[in-house]
Formats: C-alpha cells, sequence, structure tokens
C-alpha cells in the first residue's frame, strides 16, 4: 500500500489477526482466512500451537519481501514446497543469490546483513522501525 505522499506502508503479508494492544501479540481469532505462503512465513507462524505471533512476524516476512524485489527471486526458489517448510521450521534461511544483488544493489553487504538480522529468532529481530538501510 502506498499512502496520499507516496510513502509504502507495511500491511499484512497474509496472515491477518487481531493484536491485543496491551500485550502486542495476537489472540486466536483470525480477521481473513489464513492462506499464506510458507516461503514467506516466519517459523513461529508455522509452529505456533497458541496463536501468539508478535509484530516480529512481519519483520521476518517484510525481510523476504525485500528479498524478493532484489533479487527479482523467490525465497528458496530452489527448493520445492515441502522441502521449503522443512527449511523454514528449521529456521534455516535461503541461499544468498549474491551475484544477482551484487550486480543490482551496490552496497550488497549492508543488504544481506540487514535481511540476515531479520532471520533470527523473534526477540532477536529489530522492529520494523529499527531497520534501516
Amino acid at each position: 500500500m502506498v499512502d496520499d505522499d507516496g510513502h509504502a506502508k507495511l500491511s499484512d503479508f497474509g496472515l491477518s489477526r487481531l493484536i491485543d494492544a496491551t500485550t502486542g501479540t495476537t489472540g486466536g481469532l483470525t480477521i481473513t482466512t489464513v492462506a499464506f505462503f510458507v516461503r514467506w512465513c516466519a517459523p513461529e507462524t508455522l509452529l505456533s500451537q497458541n496463536g501468539q505471533i508478535t509484530k516480529a512476524v512481519d519483520v521476518y516476512s517484510w525481510a523476504f519481501t525485500s528479498f524478493r524485489l532484489s533479487t527479482g527471486d523467490v525465497p528458496y526458489t530452489y527448493l520445492q514446497q515441502r522441502s521449503v517448510l522443512f527449511e523454514v521450521v528449521h529456521k534455516r534461511p535461503p541461499k544468498e543469490p549474491v551475484a544477482a544483488l551484487r550486480h543490482a544493489i551496490p552496497d550488497t553487504n549492508k543488504l544481506l546483513e540487514l535481511l540476515n538480522c531479520c532471520w533470527v529468532e523473534p526477540n532477536d529481530r529489530p522492529t520494523i522501525t529499527e531497520v534501516k538501510w
């Protein structure tokens, strides 16, 4: 989404839920159909048994969206869907297409560092306001 001033806005990455304003976690109520793509999904989204998912999943998904926009590649493009599920659940980020990035992005190392810090454990991820490149 883009506002009237041309600023991009962070939006739902396929898993919309009600957020409890006091705790910052989700309740069990799903607002939209939970039809998400495993390639873009944070591991805790797939592994959560109690529905307690934080905004950190959006930072994870933002990094994969940035990966796609920067490289032209879908995350885990070299794997079939069921293999992607295994990689995501075991918290293995995709192989970095460094050649494609180096061609498209002048400061590749800085971008890779930023993306990699968004794919760590939820509590170790930056907030979206801390994500800067």
